[in-house]
């Protein structure tokens, strides 16, 4: 088990150690249209939520920094024709089959996607200027990465597990490297692999490949707080939802603290909750005392 201690601020913020991606819903921030020029999205304003398709347009570049929540509605797309970089970024798709959520990098595009997390949306790669590495991917819609033939993206170090179809799926008949990920499984992918764990199409070269996950992904999805129910106001309910995207158990301590007038933080571990985060999403809820 990995271990990480979590601390959400209860004026609607998040501190989130390393390995934490937080999304707690202070703000939103709706986006659709097209990108022409550099555009950055940063973590004071998550989500992000497609609620349409996103062009990064030829000349275009699109930065997403760490910690950022980009939340698919149905049928959304993001289209790259010029180019995207991401770092530790969750992309979170819904859980319908015919949803259909994409991210879809075109012909001539480029990107490099560092220890993301790609839940419940596919992966198109029609472009080989793009770099897959350290990061998960889970698509119980349907394929995780496809890939057009005759292009040779970079995919490594990555998490399989979990895909209703394809974990990966090349066109053509031309082999693709695909090597040192985790297929879901030890004894590696199925169908055209020898083991258990997600299928990948035949020209797919996945050997060597790692028998377990090596990077952890747990995600705060969101939290919550509640004032109401305590007459004298002294004590508030915290709510947390968390994913855990890997295929262990992790472990979280929940705790929070309140910031005050003389900005000194005042923190309550009575009632902090030492939690054992088993494979999805899975939410739990605490008080917290206010002091005199």
């Amino acid at each position: 088990m990995n271990r990480a201690a979590l601390m959400a601020v209860v004026a609607l913020s998040a501190l989130i150690l390393p390995w934490l991606l937080p999304d707690t819903a202070v703000s939103r921030t709706d986006v659709t249209g097209s990108i022409f020029n550099r555009v950055k999205w940063t973590a004071d304003s998550n989500p992000f939520v497609l609620s349409g398709d996103i062009v990064v347009e030829n000349g275009g570049r699109l930065i997403i920094e760490r910690d950022v929540v980009v939340v698919f509605t149905p049928g959304a797309r993001l289209r790259i024709k010029g180019h995207v970089d991401a770092y530790r970024v969750f992309f979170n798709g819904g859980m319908n089959a015919n949803n259909a959520e994409t991210l879809a990098f075109l012909p001539g595009s480029s990107g490099n996607l560092f220890r993301c997390a790609f839940l419940d949306l596919s992966l198109v790669c029609d472009a080989s200027d793009i770099r897959l590495t350290s990061s998960v991917v889970s698509n119980r819609n349907g394929t995780g990465v496809a890939i057009g033939s005759e292009v040779t993206p970079h995919i490594s170090d990555t998490s399989f597990h979990g895909n209703s179809y394809f974990a990966v799926y090349r066109s053509g008949n031309d082999p693709l490297d695909v090597k040192n990920c985790y297929w879901g499984s030890k004894n590696g992918p199925s169908c055209e692999g020898p083991g258990e764990g997600d299928t990948v199409s035949s020209n797919i070269v996945f050997r060597p490949f790692r028998t377990r996950e090596t990077i952890s992904f747990l995600i705060l999805a969101k939290t919550a707080v509640d004032t109401g129910g305590d007459p004298s106001g002294r004590t508030i309910q915290l709510a947390y939802s968390l994913y855990n995207l890997n295929t262990f158990d992790q472990e979280a301590i929940l705790g929070a603290s309140l910031v005050g007038s003389d900005q000194r933080a005042y923190s309550h571990p009575e009632s902090d909750i030492d939690a054992t985060i088993s494979p999805g999403l899975h939410e739990f809820t605490r008080t917290f005392n206010i002091p005199a």
